[in-house]
């Protein structure tokens, strides 16, 4: 008896992850191998949308670029937040006036990024004034050669501070007397960095990776808002193609393919973040 209460109290939680999970993901599924278009029938196709996709290139050319600016995202959002933690870990004058600052562009809202920097690296923008100034020609920031590298830019302003406030939150968490103990010993900065200081970091470190690389790779509305996914396919991630093939062609059937075929990335993704965090008795 006191099993099937015990069920019945779950029972608003399995009913919430039906509706709002496991029902979407079973629709998008059926829907993956149906011809669908917005408003028409559907009708059966089988694998087709699935091969159309891998064949014509549209998803592994997505994928690479989805990697890429998620991989490079990442690698300088760690650095930067590494480098700003430990300098703000330390003691001196405006400490916390310049914490606040380097923290505002987490709380800007996603929108007003893609805004400031649409200004910022436009022509005749910020941007291409300052470079003038000093006699530099700017290029075309948005042209297929520097778009990736523009949108990694904005990305990496926009969420350094959460590497930043984790980081140095792990720092402010390792006890005084384990630095005096090394210094005690004759260690060098570099060897207390190398052997205390990062390996008590790592969970810290790697969960806020983890977190940080699925919020980057389903970036959709900062890249959507500043280029489209221009120009051309340059710039166009897998959110921003799924975007595509479900309403600019209208066809359902090879988004839902897309969002499938995509899938077991984030599945690998959250299991990692599983794995990568700490139980009670690790840390």
């Amino acid at each position: 008896m006191k099993k099937i209460f015990g069920y019945f109290y779950l029972l608003p939680v399995i009913v919430i992850v039906g509706v709002l999970i496991i029902f979407p993901l079973l629709w998008t599924g059926y829907i993956s191998f149906q011809s669908k278009q917005i408003g028409g029938e559907a009708t059966f196709v089988g694998l087709k949308n699935y091969i159309d996709l891998i064949k014509n290139g549209d998803f592994f050319d997505a994928l690479w670029k989805s990697i890429y600016f998620t991989g490079t995202s990442i690698f300088f959002k760690l650095l930067l937040g590494l480098v700003a933690a430990l300098i703000l870990n330390q003691n001196f004058k405006g400490r916390n006036i310049i914490r606040t600052w380097l923290f505002i562009p987490w709380t800007i809202p996603r929108f007003a990024t893609a805004i400031i920097f649409l200004w910022f690296f436009r022509q005749s923008g910020g941007l291409d004034l300052m470079l003038r100034q000093l006699g530099i020609v700017s290029p075309y920031w948005f042209g297929p050669k520097f778009v990736m590298p523009t949108m990694i830019f904005v990305n990496v302003w926009k969420g350094f501070p959460f590497f930043m406030v984790s980081i140095l939150a792990g720092l402010q968490a390792i006890p005084s007397e384990i630095y005096e103990a090394a210094t005690v010993d004759g260690a060098n900065r570099l060897q207390i960095f190398r052997h205390i200081t990062m390996p008590l970091l790592k969970n810290v470190i790697l969960i806020a990776t983890a977190l940080s690389t699925i919020w980057t790779i389903s970036e959709f509305d900062v890249i959507f808002l500043m280029t489209g996914g221009g120009p051309g396919t340059a710039s166009q991630v897998i959110p921003i193609l799924t975007y595509v093939k479900a309403f600019r062609q209208y066809d359902l059937g090879q988004a839902t393919a897309l969002a499938m075929l995509s899938l077991p990335i984030f599945i690998a993704l959250i299991i990692s973040l599983i794995k990568l965090t700490p139980r009670e008795g690790e840390r």
